[in-house]
């Protein structure tokens, strides 16, 4: 009898081990489980417009783009070919032009990329300005534009370039930050 008990015991420790054993050189050859990508965008689109609205539903900007693609990884919105509009108090209007933008999923902030060009009607002149840049970021909160980069000024035969711009569209003024440099053309 003890030594029926005692084989049966014996027994059962060898299928336990061998369960635990085979358990283990189980997981160490087993591929890695498989985790989605995140690089795929949330949604994307052709030929798209998004128009943000004041108080009064009218239009205060337009953003155009080619394509547009949203990264799920943090909510932003990358877009191509960028057009934008701002239509400010009094009628003012801006037109905003670029290679590349991103907005950030408040749409609080638009960062324009690429031969940006920032075109409207300053104060006290009857032409257009226009702001040159690599890059401008447009704050929808208080219409305004800067760049820490290296920046264009043309307007009614002037040219100023420096280094950082703010530039207040709904008041029409702007500042260069530094390294000023100008042109007047009679």
């Amino acid at each position: 009898m003890i030594f029926r008990g005692l084989t049966t015991l014996i027994l059962i420790a060898v299928i336990v081990g061998a369960v635990l054993l085979g358990q283990q050189h189980f997981k160490q050859g087993a591929p890695p489980p498989h985790r989605p990508q995140t690089s795929e965008p949330g949604y994307s689109a052709r030929d798209a417009e998004l128009t943000e609205t004041g108080p009064d539903g009218r239009p205060l900007y337009r953003l155009n783009a080619a394509t547009v693609r949203e990264s799920p990884r943090d909510g932003s919105v990358q877009l191509d070919d960028v057009q934008m509009t701002y239509r400010g108090e009094n009628s003012n209007q801006w037109s905003l032009t670029a290679e590349h933008g991103s907005v950030r999923q408040s749409n609080e902030h638009i960062e324009l990329t690429g031969h940006v060009r920032a075109v409207g009607v300053m104060p006290g002149t009857t032409g257009v300005a226009q702001f040159l840049s690599d890059r401008l970021f447009y704050d929808t909160q208080t219409d305004t534009a800067t760049t820490p980069d290296p920046v264009t000024v043309l307007w009614s035969g002037r040219e100023l370039q420096g280094t950082g711009l703010i530039a207040n569209l709904k008041e029409r003024r702007f500042r260069l930050e530094s390294n000023v440099h100008g042109r007047f053309l009679p």
